[in-house]
Order: structure tokens, then C-alpha cells, then sequence
């Protein structure tokens, strides 16, 4: 429902799960380490499939037992993601009345409090990461070309004069300056002078 697939592990991957796992656990994906499981047992796990060049990700749902608490649960998938060799994302779920160990965020490991979240957020950056791959829009065409350096003058010039608004007259400038259709006008102090200049521009005038 994330727009996630589960690839099947490797054959090696598969030959280090089942070295690591009793054998009523199959060496598939999702890999179920079993609740008898100690840290030993999911740190070999979690190495194994972060090292697998097939696998993009893990999301590592942890369920409390007594042979593995949660503290211990977060050393070994730390250790395990550090013996792979390979920087994979990384999201968990904790299913524990406390709140995440701190080892995992100390490690950068992001942790949700359901399974459903976690997926969602590796879905959410996988998309993100699809997105960034995509190749490069060319460049549009602009006629006139933009005039950069006149219209870097008038920011340099506002810069040196402390910043602030831009007068009405520098910002038609910098418009301009990039080719923008403006609608034509005046700059009046009076309302004579605002008469003047309607009449001059011969039309509807705001």
C-alpha cells in the first residue's frame, strides 16, 4: 500500500539467514527472527540483509520478548547496520508502551510506534528518491535573454544602501530586466500629477 515491493534475498543473503536462524525460520522476506530470538540472532539478521545489494531498505518491527528487550533490541540492529558495510535506509517500529530506545535516534534510525507509519514514511522516501532521479529539465528559452547584470547592479545597490523594500520605480526595473510583461505606469505624489499621468496613459487607470 506504500508503493513498496519485497524482494527475495539473495542466495547469499539466504545461506547467512539460515546460518544465523533456527530452522523453523524462513530465510524469505519479511524475515522473522522468532520470539525466542536474543541479540545476537537479530544483529546477524539485520546484517545480512543490509548487506544485500537487492535489498534498497529495511523497516525492522520489533515486538517486546523476554529473551530480548528493547534496549538490546537497538544495540543489535545499531551493530548489525554497522557490520554490513553498507549505508541502507532505516526505519523501525517499536511496539512498546515506552517510548524508542534512544540508541536509535542517537544512530539517526527513525522509529514509529506502528508498523503502518513506518511504511508509509520509507514509501514517502522512496518517492522523494525516484523524484530526485529523474533527469534534469532543459533549460527554457528566454527571449530577450535576461539582463543579469544590470539586473544584479540594482540588488547590489539596494544591498549597499541597507536592504529593505525596493523602490517602485527598482523593482520595474528588475522586471524588466528578466523580460516580465508589466502593464504601463506612473509614478504620481499629487493628485494633479495623477491626472496628468491618466491622461497621458489614455485608459482605464488605477
Amino acid at each position: 500500500a506504500a508503493g513498496l515491493t519485497m524482494p527475495p534475498p539473495l542466495p547469499a543473503t539466504r545461506r547467512a539467514l539460515r546460518d544465523a536462524l533456527p530452522d523453523a525460520s524462513v530465510p524469505t522476506n519479511p524475515v522473522d527472527v522468532l520470539g525466542d530470538a536474543k541479540p545476537e540472532r537479530l544483529r546477524a539478521a539485520v546484517a545480512a540483509l543490509a548487506g544485500d545489494p537487492g535489498i534498497d531498505a529495511l523497516a525492522i518491527v520489533y515486538v517486546p520478548t523476554p529473551p530480548l528487550g528493547a534496549e538490546a533490541a537497538a544495540e543489535a540492529i545499531v551493530d548489525g547496520l554497522a557490520r554490513a558495510g553498507r549505508a541502507v535506509p532505516v526505519v523501525t517500529a517499536f511496539l512498546t508502551e515506552e517510548a524508542a530506545p534512544e540508541r536509535l535516534r542517537d544512530a539517526g534510525i527513525p522509529t514509529y510506534s506502528l508498523p503502518e507509519d513506518a511504511a508509509r514514511a520509507l514509501g514517502a522516501a522512496a518517492r522523494r528518491g525516484r523524484w530526485l532521479a529523474r533527469d534534469a529539465s532543459p533549460p527554457a528559452g528566454v527571449q530577450p535573454a535576461p539582463a543579469r547584470d544590470a539586473a544584479a547592479a540594482l540588488v547590489a545597490d539596494a544591498l549597499a544602501t541597507g536592504g529593505g523594500w525596493l523602490a517602485p520605480e527598482s523593482v520595474r526595473s528588475l522586471a524588466e530586466c528578466y523580460g516580465l510583461p508589466l502593464i504601463a505606469q506612473r509614478v504620481a505624489s499629487s493628485p494633479t500629477q495623477a491626472g496628468a499621468a491618466a491622461l497621458e496613459l489614455g485608459s482605464r487607470v488605477a
